[in-house]
Formats: structure tokens, sequence, C-alpha cells
């Protein structure tokens, strides 16, 4: 039990905690959290178990929590254990029967999935034992079974049979696109949180972004941009600022006022930090601007002109994930070739359906990578007065020195603010992958949750630390 006390007394909200194991009158162990918030905090339980997951085994996850405005004392001054108020659920089983169809199918895939006999309509996913690891085994199964694509991270916002039923009907209404300009990872129904925007990389998707969302607040929506040129790449666009200037307006129609939060990955970042200067050109407040391994192109790269092919190889060496040599792709269409033999995009089931209903997405794919590189060796940013979260890959690969500036202090001439460094220890391609999206996503809830008086680094111009990263004033 300490365990778990001790994990939720991390959380910023948690003043005091306490975790008991009650059993009810069918001999039904279920553990129960007893919470004391900090003054003037207020707390979502879903967050907590958000918080929790991933963190504790699903058998340690408290089935209910309770707050409390003080925990009760012995006369000595220690917890008072005995005194802890059993919750209903926990001493009588209600069952509730699911009535409407796509109650009885999401049961039915909950019994497929969990392997339990029964599942009524206020059962918890993760109660009954499900973890993020069957979350994602459900929303996978979801298209099959319900005919509707569930947003990654959606069990969090709904872990009820009635309310994800009741999601579920408020997504069969909408159209949601794989490979649409605003791709919603993660919508809730109840506006907790600001939203946060994640800008793509260099290849224009941001479905990688997933890898975040079992490691940020539950209650918070979570929004991916994606390039245009992915469906069509006929007209793609001219410049980083022109890409900026139409995400910008993509977050204003989901987002009216700010602040705003935004994260990009590797090309992503040169998007976000047009998108900050522009917003803070029009006088829109910039909570947040993190960078997940953005590098700055060298100032002899700006302007040198290229041919395709020359294109073709800087694309394959920023990749590097195919040798350069004699059999080097010099086409647009010989790197769209390389492209499926190297990732066999057509093996994995999304992907079959995105080139299903867009035969031309591996060639468009292709055309935005080139064209977003041409944009970035051209792009010379500003200086915006922000804070910046750096999340750097310590791990090295391709052939690119000369080329790209992959140290963090590059941007220290275009941000007025101090930047953080955070150390991951994988490669450029690895960024979003399991252990460094763990990181990722802990740091930037951590962010979020300090008052924002204590989130500027108060540190000497340059200090590096495993746990704390790195901050350059």
């Amino acid at each position: 039990m300490g365990e778990i006390e001790s994990l939720l007394l991390h959380h910023p909200a948690v003043a005091e905690a306490a975790v008991v194991a009650h059993r009810n009158a069918d001999s039904i162990t279920s553990l129960v959290a007893y919470l004391v918030t900090e003054s003037g905090c207020a707390i979502e339980m879903d967050a907590l178990r958000g918080f929790l997951a991933g963190r504790v085994p699903t058998y340690m996850m408290p089935s209910s929590f309770m707050l409390l405005d003080a925990m009760p004392l012995t006369l000595n001054g220690k917890l008072d254990r005995k005194s802890l108020v059993v919750p209903e659920r926990v001493g009588r089983m209600d069952y509730a029967e699911p009535i409407t169809p796509i109650e009885k199918k999401l049961a039915a895939l909950w019994q497929e999935i969990l392997n339990v006999e029964r599942v009524g309509l206020h059962d918890n996913f993760f109660e009954l034992g499900g973890d993020s690891l069957s979350a994602a085994v459900m929303s996978a199964l979801f298209p099959e079974h319900l005919e509707v694509e569930l947003p990654l991270g959606s069990v969090f916002e709904a872990p009820t049979i009635a309310d994800l039923a009741a999601l579920v009907e408020r997504l069969s209404s909408a159209s949601l696109d794989p490979i649409g300009v605003m791709l919603a990872l993660r919508t809730v129904s109840k506006d907790a949180h600001r939203p946060l925007f994640c800008i793509h990389p260099m290849a224009g998707l941001s479905l990688g972004f997933s890898s975040l969302l079992r490691h940020l607040d539950p209650s918070m929506p979570v929004y991916g941009l994606q390039s245009r040129g992915l469906r069509s790449s006929g007209q793609l666009p001219a410049s980083i600022e022109q890409i900026a200037a139409d995400y910008l307006e993509e977050i204003l129609r989901v987002q009216p006022e700010g602040p705003y939060r935004l994260v990009g990955r590797s090309l992503g970042g040169l998007i976000g930090h047009s998108i900050v200067e522009q917003m803070q050109a029009r006088g829109l407040e910039v909570e947040m601007l993190a960078m997940i391994d953005s590098y700055v192109f060298a100032g002899d790269e700006l302007a040198r002109p290229r041919n395709e092919a020359e294109e073709v190889r800087a694309v394959m060496s920023f990749l590097n994930t195919h040798p350069l040599h004699e059999d080097t792709p010099q086409t647009l269409k010989e790197l769209a070739a390389v492209v499926v033999q190297t990732y066999d995009p057509h093996s994995i089931p999304l992907f079959q359906e995105i080139i299903r209903n867009n035969p031309e997405f591996i060639y468009n794919l292709c055309a935005v990578m080139i064209n977003h590189l041409a944009l970035a060796r051209k792009y010379v940013p500003g200086k915006i007065d922000i804070d910046l979260l750096y999340f750097q890959a310590m791990e090295k690969k391709g052939d690119l020195d000369g080329i790209l500036d992959r140290s963090p202090s590059a941007w220290r001439r275009f941000i007025g603010g101090r930047i953080k460094v955070h150390e991951l220890a994988c490669h450029h391609e690895g960024v979003l992958d399991s252990v460094p999206a763990a990181q990722i996503g802990n740091a930037l809830r951590q962010w979020f949750s300090m008052p924002r008086l204590q989130r500027t680094p108060m540190a000497s111009p340059l200090i590096r630390s495993a746990t704390e990263g790195m901050s350059i004033a």
C-alpha cells in the first residue's frame, strides 16, 4: 500500500493519501484510495487513474478514490485507518445490464478482450483488469465491431460501458480522418484542460504522438496537426511560415482563446516556432512551446540549390534507413518504392485503410517529405519571447554533420526566455518509442501541473543533470 500512497503524493494536487484494502460481502477485495487535496486544488478521479496508469501494476490500481476534508487520526496523531469510511460500491456490487445495441456490442468486446464472463453498464474497464495494452487492442478492434474509429486514449476519458457508449454515439456522427489536417488523438467531454497541439515531423503525420497519451492527464484533449499534402501533393506550401499560418487558423477553430500549448517533433519544432511567432504578433498568449529533437540548419545550407536527385539523397540521409550507393533512388517515384520496401505500410491495418481510400498516399508522403526538407533548409527563425522545453535524442545517426546543428544551444539566439533540455537515450527516429515517450509525457505533465511562476528554470547558464535535464540561460 505504501508504494501506491507514495506515488499519489507525487501528484501536485494531493496533500495526503492513504490506501486501504476492503473486502465486501462477496469476499472480493478492492483497494480504496483516500485523499486530501492541496488547498485550492481540484482533482478529477479519472485524472488520478491516468496518473497511476503505467506506474503501478493493474492489480494495484485502486478501484475507488474518496476525497476527504482531513484524514482521521488516533489520539497519538497517527492515521486511524479503521475510521476510514468504506465506499458503498465496495460493499454492494450493483449490476446494470447493457440495453442499447452499442452497449451490448461494447460489453461483448470487453468480455472478449478482458476474458470476463459478465460486463455491466457501470463496470470500469480498468477495475475489470484492463490496462493500456488491452485498451490499445480494443481501439484496434473498434472499426470491426462498432464501425467507427476510436481515438487512442478514449478509454481514460470514458472507462465505463455507459460513458464509452455515449462517446461512440458522438464519434458516429463525426468524420474521423486519419490523414486530416487536425487529427483528434484524444477528445474529452469536459473542458477540464486546455488542449495540447502536436505538430508533425518531416513525414507530415502526427499518429506517433499517440504514445504520449498514457503519460498525459487523461482529461487533456490532444490534437495532431498533419500535412495537407498527404491527401494531395499537387500544390505544396512554399514556406514554413505558410504552413504555420495555416495551422494557426486550424488551432483557433479548436481553441479560440489562449493560452496555447504546442509541441513539435523534428520539423514540427520549426513549424511550432513559427506559429508562436505569429501568435505573439497577433497578441495571443502561448503557455508552452516544446520541441522534440528539432534541428536548425547550418547557415551555408540555407540557399544552396538542389536538383531532384540531391533532394532525394538528402531525405535518405535524414531518415538513415537505406545505404547511399549506386542504387540510391534518384527520383521521387523511386524514393516512394524504397519507402514501401523499408516500412511495408501495406502490412499495417491503419495504413491499409488509408492507402485503399487514397491510392496515391505513399507518393504524396514522399513528396511531402522532400518539400518539408527543402522548406526547413530555407527557414530563418525569428526571435520569440518564450521559454522552451527541448527533448534531445543523444544517439546520433545519419551523415548530417555540416548540414544540421544538432545542439539545443543552436536555438539560443531565437528564444527570448530560457531553454530546458531533457536528454533522451535514443536516436532521432525513436523519440516517440515507449521509453522516451514516457519521459517526454511525464516531463510535460509535470510542467503543466506546476504553478506558472515556477516553470522558468532557475539555473546558471548551463547545467546538465540526468534526471532534471539541462538549462540554457
